[in-house]
């Protein structure tokens, strides 16, 4: 960081830009900025001048290449100095490819998040909806848009779901499951409450997991029908047998 007054002298320089720029002990607080960086002095002079923004300038210089970006330092909408921000060249393509490498990943879990046929509701650690996926809309016939920034606790007052597991989840640092019914769509969902921890021990956000199981419900009380069918089939087999054996009037020891 270097800073400069209205005349285009340095004000403030910091240690990691006299690294960058090899200043060593040289005494440049009070001398023109021209005099060390002449493109960036030029850039400087521009911003003073106008009062906008530098964004994104390659320098090449004799010693070192810079990416900077200068910004004005304004009072009372007059601006009184420039405040230059660089990297070299180097560090601000480390920095890009770490950004590229983020960026992928952000877009392979958006396209995980976003496909994934169980519904995904993510809240801060006070219960308030961040984001939900599209499963989530489709299985409470909901619009994300309506949800994300209310309270699950407020949701769950106005009877779209039966209950939830945030609050308990919140409470406990822990996970939690439990059934629950949804109004609007008629469905039964396996809703788990997945806590995230930080590194000093917080939670940081709930992430909760919604499994449709209207189908498996429909499925148990069939086979439940079917057992109890069966046993009336059996039952009437042993009645029928037993008649048999009394009109056979068998005499036996």
């Amino acid at each position: 960081i270097v800073a400069t007054d209205t005349g285009g002298l340095i004000t403030f320089i910091n240690k990691r830009a006299k690294e960058i720029l090899q200043f060593g002990r040289k005494k440049v607080v009070g001398t023109p900025i021209r005099k060390h960086m002449p493109q960036t002095g030029k850039l400087v002079a521009a911003c003073l001048e106008t009062g906008k923004t530098q964004s994104g300038s390659q320098i090449f210089g004799k010693r070192v290449n810079l990416v900077v970006n200068i910004n004005p330092i304004k009072e009372r909408r007059k601006t009184t100095g420039a405040v230059c921000t660089f990297l070299t060249m180097d560090e601000f393509e480390t920095i890009a490819k770490n950004l590229k490498t983020f960026s992928s990943l952000d877009k392979q879990f958006q396209t995980v998040y976003e496909s994934s046929s169980d519904g995904i509701w993510i809240c801060d650690p006070e219960g308030k909806v961040i984001s939900i996926n599209k499963a989530s809309e489709r299985l409470g016939g909901i619009k994300r848009q309506d949800i994300i920034g209310k309270n699950v606790s407020d949701i769950i007052k106005n009877g779209l779901y039966s209950n939830y597991v945030t609050d308990e989840v919140i409470q406990t640092k822990r996970p939690v499951s439990q059934l629950q019914h949804i109004k609007n769509t008629n469905k039964t969902v396996l809703c788990t409450g997945i806590p995230v921890i930080d590194d000093r021990g917080n939670l940081s956000l709930v992430v909760i997991n919604e499994r449709d199981i209207t189908q498996l419900e429909a499925m148990k009380l069939q086979l439940e029908e079917a057992r109890k069918e069966r046993e009336r089939y059996k039952d009437e087999l042993a009645e029928l047998s037993m008649q048999e054996l009394k009109d056979q009037k068998v005499i036996a020891e």
